[in-house]
């Protein structure tokens, strides 16, 4: 096992999982007999570099860097009003992490991570003389599930975990459209944190420690039923 690393607190995930999920299902259940209100959204995009560091002391510290790379992930969403939906979203990064850090001396090392963003969020559009074109902003909350491997060990991390975003959906039938968006993901650390980077292998890290990631991209949306 990894040396130090901090236990995952279950009965704080577990009750996360369940706020999500029964928002979810409720909405589900409100749109049941409206198939034409539901809507498939699949996501491609590229999130840029973010640089994340802890300086507790002079002789306790991180520094390092979250690389940029291809993001992808599907969300349904439910229309509950022409202008308003509640769309539960996965995202999914693999991404490359070089750091420095202070143990016995300066130290350096190389992370492999597995980002996996869960969020349960509420998107509002806006109505134009041109039908083709639906301009939108959202935000939402969930959790951020992060694998680390490096030189054989390997950790895992859940913490909370919200966004913003603003795009648009272009028309190209009544049920096919193409999204462009631009997005903000971070991992709070606040209510969950984000690793602190050994020797062992990745190790729970101080608490304000947060992690953010800005993404451009879009997709596809459809809408589904008649």
């Amino acid at each position: 096992s990894l040396y130090n690393l901090t236990y995952i607190n279950l009965s704080k995930i577990k009750l996360m999982k369940k706020i999500i999920l029964s928002v979810f299902l409720i909405a589900a259940l409100a749109n049941f007999a409206t198939a034409q209100n539901l809507r498939l959204n699949g996501y491609a995009g590229y999130a840029f570099d973010d640089g994340i560091d802890s300086y507790t002391n002079s002789t306790t510290y991180y520094n390092g860097t979250i690389e940029g790379g291809f993001q992808w992930g599907a969300g349904i969403e439910f229309m509950v009003r022409p202008t308003m939906g509640i769309e539960f979203k996965y995202l999914h990064q693999d991404a490359n992490a070089p750091f420095t850090y202070y143990n016995n001396g300066i130290k350096n090392q190389n992370f492999d991570l597995g980002l996996n963003y869960y969020l349960l969020e509420f998107n509002n559009y806006f109505q134009l003389s041109n039908e083709k074109i639906e301009p939108f902003i959202g935000a939402g909350l969930g959790m951020l599930a992060i694998n680390a491997k490096s030189g054989g060990q390997s950790g895992n991390r859940t913490s909370f975990a919200w966004n913003i975003k603003g795009g648009t959906n272009i028309w190209l039938s009544q049920k096919v459209g193409i999204k462009l968006q631009a997005e903000l993901l971070s991992a709070s650390a606040a209510t969950g944190g984000a690793y602190f980077w050994s020797y062992w292998g990745p190790v729970y890290a101080n608490t304000y420690t947060s992690l953010f990631q800005f993404d451009l991209g879009g997709g596809l949306v459809f809408k589904l039923g008649k």
